[in-house]
């Protein structure tokens, strides 16, 4: 009997400690994320600020202020142009802070993630796209020291068709927002171990499902356990 109420404790508590998020690439509103949080359950939202076209997303700041005004944690995305770019990664990460800056955003966002996605961006040769994403992420984390805690966007299949499957990520450590659309909300539900990433290393994230409409905003749909 008592094993089994433990079982049953268990269970409930790793279901109702469940934390739902959205992320964004559109505008939203405040009163949509209001709707969000009270009718569906969401606590955190990801908002995509810099685009692979080189250049800030233009929508960002007012849905990091409509998220945080709505009682939302707030995050943001970063996904860079890896390749054949105007400005170099040190300068898009520049002009990615300056923007939050600016914009005075600084005590609004909590964390930014660097989206790792679309082989079509990154350069054909896999080990140069290394260097790439290391020189991306030594300046994210060097320019927005202390103010942002830095994590990565990316998956398992994303992950080797980018970089080769064996190749030493000297970012392992940070925390992993990873993508998987099972439908499942279960943080490590059809997980696949890459990228110096396994379920005992910093998995937080999981982006479970994808193209979602909620409260008439476009929205991927995550899990944070």
């Amino acid at each position: 009997m008592y094993k089994g109420l433990f079982i049953l404790f268990i269970t409930l508590f790793s279901v109702y400690c469940k934390r739902y998020g959205v992320d964004i690439s559109q505008p939203c509103s405040q009163n949509a994320f209001t709707e969000m949080r009270t009718k569906n359950g969401v606590e955190f939202v990801i908002v995509r600020c810099w685009r692979s076209l080189d250049t800030t997303d233009p929508n960002c700041a007012a849905s990091v202020r409509a998220a945080h005004s709505a009682g939302m944690a707030v995050g943001v995305y970063f996904f860079p142009c890896p390749y054949n770019c105007r400005k170099t990664p040190q300068q898009q990460v520049g002009e990615f802070y300056q923007y939050i800056k600016n914009n005075n955003l600084e005590g609004m966002i909590g964390e930014v993630w660097f989206d790792v996605e679309g082989e079509q961006y990154w350069s054909p040769d896999k080990s140069q796209n290394l260097a790439i994403y290391n020189d991306f992420l030594k300046n994210l984390l060097q320019q927005g020291y202390k103010q942002f805690t830095v994590g990565v966007y990316c998956s398992h299949y994303q992950w080797n068709r980018i970089f080769e499957s064996s190749a030493k990520n000297a970012y392992s450590w940070m925390p992993l927002w990873w993508c998987r659309y099972d439908g499942h909300d279960s943080l490590f539900y059809n997980w696949q171990d890459f990228g110096g990433w396994t379920k005992d290393s910093n998995v937080v994230i999981k982006q479970y499902r994808g193209s979602s409409v909620l409260q008439s905003c476009g929205v991927d749909l995550n899990v944070m356990a």
